[in-house]
């Protein structure tokens, strides 16, 4: 079924990892997750299309780290929610060489074309994305990567007022 996608990037497996939290020994969660039931598929494969399409944008390897999650796996973790969109195959958790803010720029562009409604979350280590039918923006980076992202925005800002300036300048010497 999955491989009539068409999917170029994705292959089944990448969808069915369990989780870095099953497979590590000592961990509260390990191997309490399961393969997803049947009546989560189709939520699946749209995940995996939007998945597609976010690689497609990025032009970059994309890596699942979560997908599907049994309520025992997810009440395990220790900030997942109660009602997280992973238990219902609604929610992908990926990362990419491309970084998160290349990932996070793409999952709102398709957001944004009306191609899913739902929630976006930023990680340090790349992004949340899940189809719940209504929009939904979360920040849980680490403040040193929030700072870092600011220092960068206003100094793309002070450089835009800068070039105006000069274009102003310009301008203005060529009467």
């Amino acid at each position: 079924m999955f491989k009539e996608l068409g999917l170029p990037n994705f292959t089944a497996n990448a969808f069915l990892y369990m989780g870095d939290s099953h497979y590590r020994s000592g961990d509260p969660a390990a191997g309490l997750n399961t393969p997803p039931p049947r009546e989560v598929w189709e939520a699946m494969f749209e995940q995996a299309r939007l998945a597609q399409e976010i690689r497609s944008i990025v032009d970059a390897p994309v890596f699942v780290l979560s997908a599907y999650r049994s309520p025992e796996y997810n009440a395990a973790l220790p900030n997942a929610g109660r009602r997280s969109q992973h238990l219902f195959g609604r929610a992908t958790d990926i990362r990419s060489t491309a970084g998160e803010p290349a990932l996070f720029a793409a999952a709102m562009r398709l957001r944004r074309l009306g191609k899913f409604s739902g929630g976006i979350g930023r990680y340090d280590w790349g992004i949340h994305f899940d189809h719940r039918g209504r929009d939904a923006n979360w920040d849980f980076r680490s403040p040193k990567k929030k700072r870092a992202r600011k220092k960068t925005a206003k100094k793309a800002a002070r450089k835009k007022i800068a070039r105006k300036k000069i274009a102003k300048k310009k301008k203005g010497g060529e009467r």
